[in-house]
């Protein structure tokens, strides 16, 4: 991964967080931790409240996932790699079809040949936020739901 894709990719995944926790009230901001968040790697799927709500993406490798609360919520993070964009697009296709609604979409082409996507979805009071860089085929998801219902 190039320093110009990692940059992308990140800017990319903060703008998608933020979008996310910008949808719910809450005493405090969403996004400040209640404790130090730790990445785990692995390369299965988690099977959890969190991931049982969403579609597993038929390609790509998960590198890694962490898990936290923030305020009222109970979010769930996941890093995937190898994901080449068609595949991306189809997975996209995948979380509405399960009833996922978009709320926020956005595509951009920054460069030729390299494409960012950052959507926001929102089924119930489940939300997803999903970060999708071409030039390093990464996949960032984070899923946010109320502690009540994690």
């Amino acid at each position: 991964m190039t320093f110009h894709s990692k940059h992308i990719f990140a800017v990319l995944l903060c703008f998608a967080l933020f979008s996310l926790t910008a949808c719910s009230p809450a005493e405090k901001p969403v996004f400040e931790l209640d404790a130090e968040l730790i990445w785990t790697e692995s390369d299965q799927w988690p099977n959890n409240e969190f991931t049982r709500n969403i579609p597993q993406p038929v390609t790509g490798t998960l590198v890694r996932y962490s898990q936290g609360t923030s305020s009222n919520y109970g979010f769930f993070s996941l890093e995937l790699s190898d994901i080449p964009l068609e595949d991306c697009k189809t997975y996209l296709q995948a979380i509405e079809d399960v009833g996922f609604s978009p709320i926020s979409e956005l595509e951009e082409e920054p460069s030729p040949g390299f494409v960012s996507i950052a959507n926001v979805y929102l089924k119930e009071e489940t939300g997803l936020s999903l970060a999708y860089s071409s030039g390093a085929e990464g996949l960032m998801l984070y899923i946010s739901r109320p502690i009540s219902n994690v």
